[in-house]
């Protein structure tokens, strides 16, 4: 996986391990959950990308992977819609907004 940050920034995870659990502070509200792992992960300096390459590596994403970009229909304007605003997009941050926290986390 590679990680880019606003500026363009990269870096590659080399390595991840599992170092324990989350707290089990969460759990009183159902205690059949299963408990959340901790991971600890390796970063390695990767190159620095500009905003059309991030752009470009979405918009191969979204055509590699349609099944995970669409919204409710399964009708293909929604795939035009997202790589239009993902197209429109003037800086690197601004994709947050137009992808989610479900891709990119806050």
């Amino acid at each position: 996986m590679d990680i880019v940050d606003a500026s363009g920034d990269s870096w590659r995870v080399s390595a991840i391990s599992q170092v324990g659990y989350a707290p089990f502070s969460w759990r009183w509200l159902n205690p059949f959950l299963p408990r959340l792992r901790r991971i600890e992960y390796a970063l390695e300096p990767g190159p620095k990308y500009s905003l059309h390459e991030v752009q470009e590596r979405v918009l191969a994403c979204i055509d590699a992977h349609p099944e995970y970009w669409r919204e409710v229909s399964y009708d293909d304007a929604d795939l035009i819609e997202r790589k239009a605003a993902v197209r429109s997009t003037k800086a690197i941050a601004d994709l947050h907004d137009v992808l989610g926290s479900d891709i990119f986390g806050d």
